[in-house]
């Protein structure tokens, strides 16, 4: 099967800036221009200055204790990581952020091939050298699990699993047994190793 590279500008590789293109009314670009020109700033600091504050002032996706009491809010920081794979799934698992369709398609592909995406099966605990492998073929891996009516649910594993061989990277047990997906693996604390040693 030939594997072909995703040109897909939400899920390739990004580059050191981006370019992002805006329309707003003379009165918000006059804003803009008078701010750059009261601070000594280009245009491009004065936007990015000014997003990063909203952002750091905004409070989403409630967080909840063992007993149920709210004990903090999620903030951009808690989505963010430098690999685009790892940031997209965070952010369409949150259901307070808004997600559309295709969100939702990718979130239950990924679900389903969880042992691809973590060696835990878990979406808190993401394998960034798996995600960073894959992703760039994610397009392509969805376009194969769409067919999953006509071809089985198994063809867009057996994809990944050649990215991965061919990145060095055993990939997990495939197809596995059961057709859905495996529990997480429950991790040991580094902290409790010495209570798990019998002498």
């Amino acid at each position: 099967m030939a594997i072909k590279k995703q040109s897909s500008a939400r899920r390739s590789r990004a580059p050191k800036s981006e370019t992002l293109t805006l329309r707003i009314d003379p009165k918000s670009k006059f804003i803009v221009e008078f701010l750059a020109l009261a601070v000594d700033r280009n245009i491009t600091t004065v936007v990015e200055r000014a997003v990063k504050s909203l952002a750091d002032r905004t409070r989403v996706c409630m967080v909840y204790n063992r007993e149920g009491e709210l004990s903090d809010w999620k903030t951009w920081e808690d989505f963010w990581h430098v690999s685009e794979g790892i940031r997209t799934i965070r952010t369409i698992r949150e259901s307070e952020l808004r997600r559309g369709y295709e969100d939702d398609e990718l979130l239950d592909f990924v679900k389903f091939h969880i042992e691809f995406f973590s060696e835990y099966n878990d979406l808190d605990n993401l394998d960034q050298i798996r995600v960073d492998i894959i992703w760039p073929y994610v397009d392509q891996c969805l376009a194969n699990w769409g067919d999953r009516a006509k071809d089985g649910p198994w063809k867009a594993g057996h994809l990944m699993s050649q990215l991965l061989s061919k990145a060095d990277v055993p990939p997990p047990e495939w197809p596995r047994s059961s057709t859905s997906p495996p529990q997480p693996i429950k991790q040991v604390p580094s902290g409790d190793l010495d209570d798990e040693i019998p002498f």
